[in-house]
């Protein structure tokens, strides 16, 4: 097995690996499936597939395994991967490979398009197949795969909605190709699922490299980037050129000539300069930064750019000819006049060219102001070899010297003795000004207070945004006491509750805010930001009383854009008057990059019973205005609006919407394709979909739309004459709803019963309603769940933290269950769930 499958490359894959067996389990039950994983090479798809396998095999499974070739030769043969590269197929399927094969062989050419006509028989072989044993098929790097092997993935997807089969394929984000999108909607169509490994985190690192060295991990093996396979040839003591030739083989000719030039530029680097460098224009770079971006080898950080795994970066320049190719980059941007800063830092450290001194002369008194250690650095460099004949010029420079130094010991940037320090990076440039922020190379910049900034962005990773705020607050409480303490420290407070909410770490992110609030208090500043934050958190945890508090706090502070949460909490409530004058109150009544007035508008002309209105609402969720951090939050509800209509367009644009903005999010964005999938199956009217969402939505602690996928849910089993199903489906809706609030979310409880009851579904009355007191029949809706879960085998706090209630409030419910059922052990109560229970019975 390579690197990906090495030992330890699983650490930090647990949730993947939980998901990828319970796909398995699933088909091993009799339901199908499709499941994608996405991402870089090294990242371990290849290592969670065989996890897959493993599991399917165990299970008694049949596995079928192959994988698509890079090679040229090979992609354009149609069913490549199916006809020669297949294992574990047996006589069933070796019969249709023959028939495939025999159809390829009377049309003579693979470009014609009777070619697809292989494909009929693999398709109509699979449900015989399956009939004997459920199967399990992974195709690795379907990137490669030819379309006649795409043409059957999307055919086989058709028939996991029947059959026993669950389809796993790897692929990386490049190519983009056409066919491949397509692929994605069709298999997002039929409930599959995506899944995008990212980077491992520093601890797990360490913990990687523990288990391979028998030691910790030490802070050269962040140069992995989180990459596992990079991160096992750094442990391996090898040089990782295999990764990296890997990675820019596929790239495009102008995408790795943007890389080269961009690998010689320290720290962050922007469009600008490497245009410059080339000689181009930032327009024409924008197909190259679009696909290293795609690809994972470049990530944005704020406007500029930076390589995500610096071993890339470091490979580069040990190529051959990186050293001419500096020289060549370095005279370019110096002759352009720009980026003195970056010119100094490349030429710091190396052999002087002829025009340096004349440049540097030029260009140094400013240099000296912006960037006094750098420009210390270089001239003393070009002091030390300046040819004699040249005095007028050496005066000049002593003179810049001499002002930089004496500005030293008024910065961070270090002492006198330093200048000639040699750097931490390859070119002499010491590591010191770079961290301290001293050239514009630098990206520490304070918090924009909108709690998005590069949420949106491709390649955003907010684990090492949210790593620079936790430096940013150390050097604050590092400064406690001094009056810049208090400026560093609630910014960085509030920033990290900003980073901390769409990473569903919604607790810690109330911590931030809490401590915040008497900073901002010393410090006199407006809280609209804050409170604006507060309100979010407390809306997303299902606080609705809370979030309206925290904006009650900021009545009088004139932040408009707290008036639109603030609708939409009243209009949850019912409070239509309140709801709408809220509304008339924003500074931009017709602003659509905002959700919540949407939301509101929505909600309060559904209550109208404006059918038409409502989903109109919404509809600026199709446009590009709004992020897809926030826009995922509109398109289930414009896709059941709008179906609710007979409007199949708009639903289909606003599924076609989710899914895109779910294929193209990261790792750190999964409510996006959680709202993808309910989007999906709501179009497809199909509840497994939306109660995998509603898996997430539970995991991740938030109430409202887990509430809203179980209710959509229970409509569309409703709808199939599942009442028994709708009817449960319903209960955790109506459960979920209460827990949130009877007053606050009023408007959710009418609807949900109003929904299902016109079906003919209604949810069962409580205990005390059916006057039952003791017996499985007198556990409430919440107590099921928590007996479910107990049976399980979870512990109490596994079970608060999956149904977002306190451990104490879980303990209460395993005592009622106990007494109600006469019963002294929690292992009692598992085998009467077993008994009282659907077999798989769960509430998702």
């Amino acid at each position: 097995m390579g690197p990906e499958g090495g030992a330890g490359v699983l650490t930090g894959r647990q949730r993947e690996e939980g998901l990828l067996r319970e796909a398995v389990r699933e088909v091993a039950g009799g339901r199908g499936g499709s499941v994608l994983i996405e991402g870089e090479p090294g990242i371990g798809k290849t290592a969670l597939a065989s996890v897959a396998a493993e599991e399917a095999e165990r299970l008694g499974c049949r596995v079928l395994r192959s994988s698509a070739s890079a090679d040229p030769d090979e992609r354009h043969l149609p069913l490549h991967p199916v006809l020669f590269r297949l294992t574990g197929g047996g006589p069933v399927l070796d019969a249709c490979r023959a028939e495939s094969a025999a159809v390829l062989g009377r049309v003579g050419r693979a470009d014609r398009p009777e070619a697809l006509a292989a494909v009929d028989p693999l398709v109509w072989g699979m449900p015989r197949l399956t009939a004997s044993a459920p199967v399990l098929f992974v195709l690795d790097d379907l990137q490669w795969a030819d379309p006649a092997t795409l043409l059957l993935w999307r055919r086989l997807a058709r028939l996991t909605a029947t059959d026993r089969l669950l389809l796993l394929a790897t692929l990386r984000p490049a190519p983009r190709r056409p066919d491949l999108a397509r692929l994605r909607r069709a298999l997002a169509e039929h409930g599959g699922v995506v899944l995008r490994p990212g980077p491992l985190s520093d601890e797990e690192v360490t913990r990687v490299a523990g288990v391979a060295t028998g030691g910790p991990g030490s802070a050269g093996l962040r140069r992995a980037g989180g990459n596992p396979r990079l991160l096992h040839e750094l442990l391996a003591g090898t040089a990782p050129g295999t990764a990296v030739a890997e990675r820019i083989a596929a790239l495009s000719a102008g995408a790795v000539e943007f890389l080269r030039v961009a690998a010689l530029l320290d720290g962050d680097f922007a469009v600008d300069e490497t245009a410059l460098a080339l000689g181009r224009t930032p327009l024409a770079l924008t197909e190259a930064v679009i696909e290293t971006v795609t690809v994972g080898l470049v990530e944005e950080a704020g406007e500029r750019l930076r390589f995500r795994h610096p071993l890339v970066r470091d490979a580069l320049r040990a190529e051959a000819d990186a050293g001419a190719r500096r020289r060549q980059v370095t005279r370019a941007l110096a002759g352009s006049g720009e980026f003195p800063e970056r010119v100094a830092e490349l030429v710091v450290g190396d052999e002087t060219e002829d025009w340096l001194p004349g440049w540097s002369a030029d260009v140094g008194e400013a240099l000296v102001h912006r960037a006094p250690l750098l420009a210390a650095r270089l001239i003393a460099r070009v002091l030390e070899s300046l040819p004699p004949g040249q005095e007028g010029g050496r005066a000049l420079l002593e003179r810049q010297l001499a002002t930089a130094t004496r500005a030293l010991p008024e910065t961070p940037y270090g002492r006198h003795g330093d200048i000639r320090t040699p750097g931490a990076d390859r070119f002499g440039v010491a590591g010191t000004a770079g961290e301290a922020g001293e050239t514009p190379c630098s990206n520490a910049g304070p918090s924009s207070g909108t709690g998005r900034a590069g949420a949106g962005t491709p390649g955003w990773d907010p684990s090492r945004a949210l790593a620079a705020v936790e430096g940013r607050l150390a050097a604050a409480r590092r400064a406690h006491g001094t009056a810049a303490a208090d400026d560093l420290l609630g910014p960085a407070l509030l920033r990290r509750a900003e980073l901390l909410e769409p990473a569903d770490r919604l607790e810690e992110a109330r911590e931030s805010v809490d401590e915040a609030r008497p900073v901002f208090a010393r410090l006199r500043r407006e809280t609209g930001a804050l409170e604006l934050t507060a309100a979010r958190l407390d809306w997303a945890g299902g606080r609705w009383d809370a979030a309206l508090a925290a904006l009650a706090a900021t009545d009088g502070s004139g932040a408009g854009r707290l008036h639109g949460l603030a609708a939409l909490l009243l209009a949850h409530r019912g409070d239509v008057a309140a709801a709408e004058e809220r509304l008339e109150r924003l500074e931009r009544p017709g602003a659509a990059d905002s959700p919540f007035p949407l939301l509101a508008r929505a909600a309060l002309a559904e209550q109208a019973d404006d059918r038409q209105r409502a989903p109109a609402a919404l509809s600026p969720a199709l446009g590009t205005t709004l992020d897809p951090v926030d826009r995922h939050l509109l398109l289930p509800e414009l896709t059941r609006l709008a179906l609710r209509i007979g409007d199949r367009r708009s639903a289909r644009r606003a599924e076609r919407a989710a899914t895109e903005d779910a294929t193209g999010a990261g790792p750190h964005r999964p409510a996006v394709t959680a709202a993808a999938q309910h989007c999906s199956g709501l179009l497809a009217g199909d509840p497994a979909p939306l109660l995998a969402a509603a898996r997430y939505y539970r995991r991740s602690g938030r109430p409202h739309p887990l509430g809203r996928a179980l209710e959509d849910a229970a409509v569309l089993l409703g709808e199939r004459g599942d009442l028994e199903q709708a009817r449960r489906r319903l209960g955790h809706a109506v459960d979920v709803y209460t827990a949130i609030g009877t007053v606050a979310a009023r408007w959710d409880l009418t609807r949900a019963t109003d929904r299902l009851a016109a079906l003919g579904v209604r949810r069962l009355p409580g205990a005390a309603e059916r006057g039952v007191a003791a017996g499985w029949q007198s556990l409430t809706p919440t107590e099921l769940v928590v007996a479910e879960r107990v049976a399980r085998g979870m512990s109490n706090p596994e079970v608060a933290a999956e149904l977002f209630l306190s451990p104490r409030t879980v303990q209460t419910h395993v005592s009622h269950i106990l007494a109600k059922l006469g019963l002294r052990s929690r292992n009692a109560i598992g085998k009467e769930a077993v008994r009282q229970l659907p077999a798989g019975g769960r509430e998702e």
